[in-house]
């Protein structure tokens, strides 16, 4: 059963912005904290094409994710409902494409048309529960494989070769360390070519356009995601425990100003300063 809110822990700088812009930020797998997550086995950084968004469903504050995610446990906890991100509808007239909650100033679905790459279907933001392992096969996973079509009318009666790269599990799974993050992720991937690219080619071509995956890089490391006008209202932030009253005011003051009607609590915590 999924939980009905997420928690987000991050500092008060990206509190302001997240109030300002009405966004969050999805960041590739290469910058997370875990650097093996991007790894594969057998197909290189694949994790460079995934991007996420970290929350846990621990409604209980936790010490190490004060402390990993906020500056000396003075930053904030932000609640929202599940799925906060608004849906755009995005190329009515491309038989893909139908609606994209992607949405960044410099990064629109056309500007990612333009720089060669697209998002991989389903085209949104999609709610992963990671699941901790210390299987290599799973934290290492291999991802390519190859299977043999016989002869027959449609490819001409001749043999080939298919290669697939199976993308699906990137960032599902993480070491057992990790487990006190208790992590829900909101994540999609988008792949170095576009849709248009890749109707009417051959296996051949559509073999070279994949390869890209082992070689290509993206130019761009974040997309920031529109957040929900409705959901945004139900947001509830915790301030952090160590925050002093310069820090709290300035928390309020963030608040009134572009989130009135969100919730502000303080930390159930006793910490020492």
């Amino acid at each position: 059963m999924e939980p009905l809110y997420l928690y987000h822990y991050t500092s008060i700088e990206t509190l302001a912005l997240i109030l300002k812009n009405k966004t969050i930020r999805f960041s590739s797998l290469s910058r997370v904290d875990d650097v093996e997550e991007q790894k594969t086995a057998d197909f290189g950084d694949l994790g460079r094409f995934c991007f996420v968004s970290c929350w846990t469903n621990d409604s209980e504050e936790s010490i190490p994710l004060w402390n990993l995610y906020t500056p000396n446990m003075t930053g904030v906890r932000i609640r929202l409902p599940l799925d906060p991100f608004e849906k755009i509808q995005v190329n009515p007239d491309e038989k893909y494409v139908k609606e994209s909650y992607l949405t960044h100033p410099q990064l629109t679905n056309e500007k990612l048309y333009e720089l060669g790459c697209s998002v991989n279907p389903p085209y949104i933001a999609t709610l992963c529960k990671v699941q901790y392992t210390d299987d290599r096969e799973k934290l290492e996973r291999k991802v390519y494989s190859e299977i043999h079509i016989e002869p027959n009318a449609k490819n001409g009666f001749k043999s080939s070769i298919e290669r697939k790269v199976n993308i699906e599990d990137i960032g599902k799974y993480k070491s057992k360390k990790w487990v006190f993050q208790n992590e829900y992720r909101y994540k999609f991937i988008i792949v170095p070519w576009s849709l248009n690219e890749m109707e009417n080619i051959t296996q051949e071509e559509h073999q070279k356009i994949f390869d890209r995956l082992k070689t290509n890089k993206l130019s761009f490391e974040y997309i920031d995601l529109e957040l929900d006008n409705k959901k945004m209202k139900d947001m509830e932030i915790t301030i952090g425990p160590r925050a002093n009253q310069a820090q709290i005011q300035i928390i309020h003051s963030l608040v009134n100003q572009l989130n009135p009607t969100a919730s502000i609590r303080e930390s159930n915590l006793n910490v020492s300063m």
